[in-house]
């Protein structure tokens, strides 16, 4: 791991944290594999991966496939302009597997939640967002919790995501920096 900024005119020898070497590492390999074609056969790949897993998203929750397809189309043409070889990619991948397990559609949640947010911390930033995501079902579960006559199942959704949330921010722990990884993704 790179510990001091090679990269930089203004820094150079200034303390560095590759804070989204695996998505570097992967893109290493399929450049390595096979050029900059590979590259792109690969950002091509998670995004339509992306859009697949939105429409089978949909789709499971019995939206009706026009709107299902109107949804995602207009996703596509959203997110397009970020449509580059990056790691936030895997990141858009991450969002919408998230939202499965948040909707629970996936069996074993908390080790799903625990093995997204181990693969997620170690790609991109963004795991940030999927905490956010959580704590935001949390935060609408407790409001239902309290306005709702059906209390118990909102107080049993509200644990739920309680404890999807705690896995999640632990298990990031998980990564070459530990703490630093946190400190330096909030210092942005």
């Amino acid at each position: 791991l790179i510990r001091t900024d090679p990269f930089s005119f203004t820094r150079p020898g200034e303390p560095f944290l590759g804070f989204e070497y695996g998505s570097q590492l992967v893109y290493a390999a399929a450049e390595r594999l096979g050029g900059l074609p590979a590259v792109a056969v690969l950002a091509g790949m998670v995004i339509g991966i992306t859009y697949g897993l939105l429409t089978h998203f949909l789709r499971q929750r019995a939206v009706d496939p026009l709107l299902a397809y109107l949804t995602v189309g207009l996703a596509a043409a959203l997110g397009a302009a970020h449509w580059t070889a990056r790691p936030h990619l895997f990141s858009f991948v991450a969002v919408v597997v998230l939202l499965g397990i948040l909707e629970g559609t996936v069996r074993k949640p908390g080790l799903a939640c625990g093995a997204l947010f181990l693969v997620w911390a170690n790609l991109h930033g963004g795991f940030i967002y999927g905490w956010i995501l959580i704590g935001l079902y949390l935060v609408g579960s407790m409001g239902e919790m309290l306005m709702s006559p059906a209390r118990a199942a909102w107080q049993e959704r509200s644990r739920y995501y309680a404890a999807l949330l705690a896995v999640a921010v632990l298990v990031t722990l998980l990564n070459p920096r530990g703490w630093d990884l946190h400190r330096h993704v909030f210092g942005f």
